[in-house]
């Protein structure tokens, strides 16, 4: 079982408990409030604790009362010998993770699911060892109404079809399907009287261009599908985008050639410092979203313009990112970046003397304050190999511009093309830091939508 008032916030003192409390006395009148996580395990087994934590460790971006709860999970690697002796372990996990799950239901009781309660598509197997992605969805019993009129309200009701998988990737695709790829969920809920179709998009992009806008183009074509016959319909998309930060020339003058190698750059330690006093404060953070490949079009390194590939041109045609200038855009405290920051492994191995790998997700209950620069230059630029050579600190050329391993890869879509909305709204971003998987930290993230 999950032990769920262990769970605490260093900044807040948020606790599970208290999370709990809030939601029994807190009623949104101010439309749908959609509660999106993700989490890229890379093959870590997840846990009721670690997902409760991600779900109730944030004062703004908690998950209390919720009318929608959406985790997202890609790479859930789970071998034979694991599912033989404990897939317990890894059934029912937002049901088991959620502190008032009675006022919930959940699509994880789908009876219909491939695997009994693990709403997952397969999208990788080798011999022994199947590789998912999974959306673990939970709507509040208020926004469900009982549409085959059987007393019951239940998964049928709100969930008109299982888990599914749409916009693989094309590239690697002849003998093996890529995992590049997009899960969706329908959700039909009735709030006021009024009937909304909800679509959630858990996404895992390719990081080529044109198999990026391959994926894109099917998407599009998908949610106009679903969409139809649906006076009230709104998607959100959310999850791994493989979105860089493009290299910009205030850079360039104390970059190190990497092995003297031309067109091979590596971040000097002015670089790392230009770059950890702009990411501890909000308006640099902002000023260096500005340079995510999706939006930045301008002067990269040696002389190069960087300018945005079709594919994001079409990302952001689709979806809201965030990402506009102009009003409102300071309204979300961006958080810090989501990648590339050093694995939890790395820092136990070398606390210990010895190399480990972790096989489960973490909770570290005592991470340092991101706002200090040296423990953020370690989490962002300390990672080393074997070899002592940097993981974090090189730039790398691909087409016309240079791109640094550092950025928002994770992030939240909502559709430009709702219809029978008023307002659909990112209104929490965060990172959380104190959940430990690999190298991205895992996403938070609060969407409203009001019709």
């Amino acid at each position: 079982m999950c032990i769920r008032d262990r769970v605490s916030t260093q900044s807040t003192g948020v606790t599970g408990f208290a999370a709990m409390q809030r939601s029994s006395s807190f009623v949104n009148d101010e439309g749908i409030r959609v509660w999106l996580g993700f989490i890229k395990l890379d093959g870590k087994i997840p846990n009721c604790d670690a997902l409760h934590h991600l779900l109730y460790n944030s004062e703004s971006g908690s998950a209390a009362d919720a009318d929608v709860i959406a985790l997202l999970l890609t790479d859930l690697t789970l071998e034979a010998e694991f599912m033989r002796k404990r897939a317990s372990e890894v059934r029912f996990l937002l049901k088991e993770a959620v502190s008032d799950r009675d006022n919930y239901v959940f699509n994880e009781d789908d009876e219909s699911l491939l695997m009994q309660h693990i709403p997952a598509q397969l999208i990788q197997a080798n011999e022994g060892v199947a590789r998912y992605n999974s959306m673990h969805v939970g709507v509040r019993r208020r926004n469900v109404h009982d549409r085959d009129a059987d007393g019951v309200k239940n998964d049928e009701d709100v969930f008109p079809m299982p888990v599914g998988l749409t916009a693989r990737s094309a590239r690697k695709n002849e003998l093996q399907a890529s995992f590049k790829s997009v899960l969706t969920q329908e959700i039909l809920m009735r709030r006021g009287g009024e009937d909304f179709h909800l679509l959630l998009l858990g996404a895992n992009l390719d990081t080529h261009d044109d198999a990026k806008l391959g994926q894109l183009e099917d998407l599009e074509r998908y949610v106009k599908h679903v969409s139809t016959g649906h006076t009230r319909s709104c998607a959100l998309v959310w999850g791994d985008f493989n979105n860089r930060l493009c290299a910009f020339p205030a850079l360039e003058p104390d970059l190190i050639k990497y092995h003297n190698k031309e067109g091979k750059y590596e971040l000097s330690e002015k670089n790392v410092d230009m770059l950890v006093d702009m990411m501890v404060d909000p308006a640099g953070r902002r000023e260096l979203l500005a340079k995510d490949s999706a939006v930045y079009g301008g002067p990269g390194l040696c002389g190069r313009t960087c300018v945005p590939a079709e594919c994001n041109v079409k990302m952001l045609e689709l979806f809201d990112m965030g990402m506009d200038e102009g009003p409102g855009k300071d309204e979300v405290v961006l958080p810090m970046p989501s990648y590339k920051q050093t694995p939890f492994d790395c820092y136990l191995s070398e606390k210990l003397g010895h190399a480990l790998e972790l096989k489960n997700l973490a909770v570290d209950l005592s991470p340092p304050s991101e706002e200090h620069k040296e423990m953020v230059a370690r989490r962002y630029f300390g990672w080393k190999n074997y070899k002592g050579k940097y993981l974090q600190r090189q730039v790398r050329a691909d087409g016309d511009a240079f791109y640094l391993q550092l950025g928002w890869l994770d992030g939240v879509g909502v559709s430009r093309h709702a219809k029978g909305v008023n307002t659909a709204k990112l209104s929490v971003w965060e990172t959380e830091c104190q959940v430990q998987a690999f190298d991205h930290l895992p996403l938070r993230a609060v969407v409203k939508i009001t019709f």
